[in-house]
């Protein structure tokens, strides 16, 4: 069931009025009516994110390039993942020793101790390897 069915199956409109946080607030209508408007996602994630995606997907400039972005994807969900879970296990600690905390946790020798420590360092090749090696 999609997400406007349920809508209209649960109000029998296909506009629902959403009060962001706190009741006192003036509410938001959101309108669910189909058709809906298409749109270029492409375009439209360039613009809100002010950058250009190569429009040729299976060329080597859009593989490099999605990949850079799915490291700093990577990086930024990890960053918050280690916050948070100092967050909540070490309710004392100052914000900025978190930061602290996070920035010894994330980073390439942490990771490459954790690694040798779990027996993973076996199973991983490095990506300068040379073919004829593996």
């Amino acid at each position: 069931m999609l997400l406007l069915d349920m809508v209209k199956e649960l109000t029998g409109y296909y506009k629902i009025r959403y009060h962001a946080n706190v009741l006192d607030n003036e509410p938001i209508e959101i309108d669910f009516t189909p058709p809906f408007k298409k749109s270029n996602i492409l375009s439209e994630l360039e613009e809100g994110a002010k950058f250009s995606i190569p429009r040729d997907l299976s060329s080597q400039d859009a593989n490099k390039y999605l990949l850079d972005r799915l490291k700093f994807l990577g990086d930024t969900v990890l960053d918050y993942v280690i916050t948070a879970h100092l967050y909540f296990k070490c309710p004392g600690l100052t914000p900025g020793l978190i930061a602290d905390l996070r920035s010894a946790s994330v980073n390439n020798e942490c990771y490459a101790q954790s690694t040798v420590k779990a027996g993973l360092h076996k199973h991983i090749l490095h990506a300068l390897q040379d073919e004829a090696n593996i």
